[in-house]
């Protein structure tokens, strides 16, 4: 769920080294003053073999961002490579679902958690 209830939705697509992820607000068709922020997005994710990190290109309406992902634990974190100290971290991976969050951490260590998102598989 988001920050303000709502389910998003993705689906994947690609194997191998490849993969392709759509991104889909269930309520999209519902936007309103309360659910400001949906959007459909495509990311495209690449492992970066010299690196050792997922290369990844998130695209949607009103933006594009590059990240370098690598694994921490449980999680996958992935430094917005564009912004000082911003940070996607997508943990809860199941099957059919993760918990994506999008925060500062800055150098000192002290974290801000501007939006958190719970995503749903759609088949």
């Amino acid at each position: 769920m988001g920050t303000d209830g709502a389910v998003r939705g993705y689906r994947k697509h690609g194997k191998g080294n490849f993969k392709m992820d759509s991104f889909i607000d269930a309520l999209l068709s519902e936007k309103t003053d309360k659910i400001p922020d949906g959007e459909y997005g495509s990311s495209l994710r690449m492992f970066n073999k010299t690196e050792k990190c997922y290369d990844v290109c998130y695209t949607c309406d009103h933006c594009m961002k590059r990240l370098c992902f690598t694994k921490e634990d449980d999680k996958f974190v992935g430094k917005v490579l564009d912004q000082e100290d911003v940070y996607w971290i997508f943990s809860d991976i199941t099957a059919d679902g993760f918990r994506w969050e999008n925060d500062i951490i800055r150098k000192d260590g002290t974290r801000i958690q501007d939006c958190e998102i719970h995503g749903k598989r759609i088949r």
